[in-house]
C-alpha cells in the first residue's frame, strides 16, 4: 500500500495542515498555528559558533545515552539542554532531520508547544516531513 502524505499550507490565515493516511488504515492529522510561534518560543543569545559547539555536544551524548533504549529518554539532562537553547538549536535540528528522521525532532514539540498536535500513531519519518514543511514555511531556515 501507498502512503500518501498531503500537506496544505495558508499563509493568508497563517494555518498550516499535514493529513497522512497511513498504511494501516489510520488518517493522521497535523495542524499548526503561526501565530502562536513568537509568544511560546525560548531564546538564548550566543554567538554561532558557540551554539553550533554546545548543541554538537548535547546531541552527541544524549545519542550517546539513549540510543540502546527502546524509546530514547527525553528527561535526559543533554536532551533538555538542546530545549533550553530555544530557537537557536532550530537550524540544527532542521539539518539532522533533513538528511534521516531523528528523535531529535521532538525538541521542537518542547521549543514551540502545543504548535504541532498529532492524533494516532504517526511515524519518525512523518513528524520529521511535517516539521521541516513547517520549518520552510516559516523561514526558520
Amino acid at each position: 500500500m501507498t502512503k500518501i502524505f498531503e500537506s496544505r499550507i495558508y499563509k493568508d490565515e497563517k494555518k498550516i495542515s499535514h493529513n497522512m493516511p497511513l498504511d494501516v488504515g489510520a488518517n493522521v492529522s497535523f495542524s499548526a498555528t503561526l501565530s502562536s510561534l513568537n509568544e511560546e518560543t525560548k531564546k538564548i543569545n550566543l554567538d554561532k559558533d558557540s551554539l553550533l559547539s554546545t548543541f554538537k555536544t548535547n546531541y552527541e551524548i544524549w545519542n550517546d545515552e539513549t540510543n540502546y533504549l527502546s524509546v530514547n529518554n527525553f528527561d535526559n539532562p543533554n536532551f533538555q539542554k538542546i530545549v533550553d537553547m530555544g530557537e537557536d538549536a532550530v537550524p540544527e535540528i532542521y539539518e539532522i532531520i533533513k538528511t534521516s528522521p531523528d528523535p531529535i525532532v521532538y525538541a521542537l514539540d518542547k521549543i514551540y508547544p502545543n504548535y504541532v498536535k498529532t492524533e494516532g500513531y504517526v511515524s519518525l519519518k512523518d513528524v520529521c516531513s511535517a516539521w521541516i514543511s513547517i520549518l520552510q514555511v516559516l523561514g526558520k531556515v
